[in-house]
């Protein structure tokens, strides 16, 4: 018995679900790897961390001219077999965006799974919009208030002058959230319609 074009999952659907398991699987290997390291002694790039500080603008040199300098820079400096804390306060860094990124790729991939399936206008797809909506509204500044805490901690350990804590609503980020919860009442609304029609039936 074969399955007719109209029932089969096209291409591109198989593809992006597909490509969604692949990513989510290489963050939680790359978040292993983080905890391993902050708990060993290393990083991906082996005894090196690298801790982002603030440059006082005026320490520019080579702008063109009539250029007006920022107050400060944010530069990133390579610090070479840094004190074991460096490495735990690198991983939390970069484990709380990594985080974020593994729960949003877990909701798309469970979408994607359904349209592959097609059978997308379910509750538990709108639950996984509206989750992921959240995600990316309320997750994103959590995520880069807790990067900043951790990249500023990380700069104190290295002896460096810290950045401070950082607060930040990414606008992209806002409406992107507000797309995604849209879109969960667009499906909503699919669901409502499609048990109406079964019950019509």
């Amino acid at each position: 018995m074969t399955t007719s074009s109209s029932t089969r999952p096209s291409k591109s659907t198989r593809f992006l679900a597909g490509l969604a398991t692949v990513l989510l699987v290489v963050s939680a290997a790359f978040a292993v790897l983080l905890i391993v390291g902050a708990v060993a002694g290393f990083s991906p790039d082996g005894h090196t961390v690298a801790a982002h500080v603030q440059v006082p603008g005026d320490q520019l040199t080579g702008l063109p001219a009539g250029a007006v300098a920022p107050n400060d820079v944010a530069v990133a400096v390579r610090v070479e077999h840094p004190p074991h804390a460096a490495y735990a306060w690198a991983a939390a860094r970069d484990l709380a965006q990594l985080v974020l990124l593994g729960a949003a790729l877990w909701l798309l991939r469970g979408l994607l799974r359904s349209v592959r399936d097609r059978n997308p206008f379910t509750d538990a797809n709108v639950r996984r919009l509206r989750s992921l909506g959240g995600v990316v509204i309320v997750g994103v500044p959590v995520a880069l208030l807790l990067s900043s805490f951790f990249a500023s901690e990380l700069a104190d350990s290295t002896r460096l002058d810290s950045p401070g804590l950082m607060f930040r609503l990414p606008g992209n980020a806002l409406i992107g959230g507000l797309a995604v919860l849209a879109l969960a009442e667009v499906f909503a609304a699919g669901v409502r319609m499609r048990v109406d029609l079964e019950g019509t039936v």
